[in-house]
């Protein structure tokens, strides 16, 4: 069984939330802080985590799967010794943030980088279940800069450090907060469907017992007036 199917699976109780982003913008840094622990590798040359760490833990009580993707580079050589075991990285991380429900997209403050924007393109797809925040702005550093990320069509970037500690916080709040809300919106589905399904049920039914003709006439009621029977 793949790492990553073994790890990640839809029948888990447990949401998983990964952090994901360019190299070296501190996401093994930030991993370590939710954790309040080292357990992932820090350095500071791009590439060094190269398999995604996974580790169950709570963030302000709430049970999750924190997920550290592996070390991407959206700009691989071609034919290089390295080339095929990067693809099996891209891929690996690709496959993580499908089956996450939350994504920490982590950037860099300082001058945005063409990297920067081939993966917020990379990852639209997926922006319902985003969550933008620019690292390395201890004490205020290089915040204005940092602002830039909005207008990618973010809601809103969380300005944090990582290694400092700084928002810390706020991030770990909007992590639970939006958890909830996806939770919430699951369950809105799941309710509609279900009542979807008995109605169906409820429009056979009753078509069979009072026959072909009363059976038309009742779907036509049910849908203008709602059930007859439920009164």
């Amino acid at each position: 069984m793949d790492k990553n199917n073994k790890l990640i699976r839809k029948d888990e109780q447990l949401p998983v939330v990964a952090i994901a982003g360019r190299p070296n913008v501190g996401k093994s840094t930030l991993f370590n802080r939710l954790l309040h622990k080292r357990r992932a590798i820090t350095d500071p040359t791009p590439g060094v985590t190269r398999d995604a760490v996974f580790v169950d833990t709570e963030i302000l009580g709430r049970p999750l799967r924190l997920v550290d993707t592996g070390g991407f580079k959206l700009d691989r050589e071609q034919d290089s010794p390295e080339a095929e075991l990067d693809r099996i990285v891209v891929e690996r991380t690709l496959d993580v943030i499908k089956k996450a429900d939350l994504i920490v997209l982590l950037f860099e403050a300082g001058e945005l980088k063409g990297e920067d924007e081939e993966f917020i393109a990379l990852l639209r797809p997926y922006q319902k279940k985003l969550l933008a925040a620019v690292n390395k702005t201890e004490g205020g550093r290089r915040e204005a800069e940092a602002w830039n990320f909005l207008s990618f069509g973010f809601e809103k970037v969380y300005m944090i450090s990582a290694e400092h500690g700084d928002n810390i916080r706020d991030l770990q709040e909007a992590i639970v907060e939006r958890l909830s809300e996806r939770e919430k919106g699951e369950e809105r589905r799941e309710q509609r469907a279900e009542s979807k399904e008995q109605g169906a049920e409820k429009v056979i039914l009753y078509g069979k017992l009072r026959g072909s003709g009363s059976g038309r006439r009742l779907v036509l009621r049910w849908r203008l007036r709602g059930c007859l029977f439920c009164r």
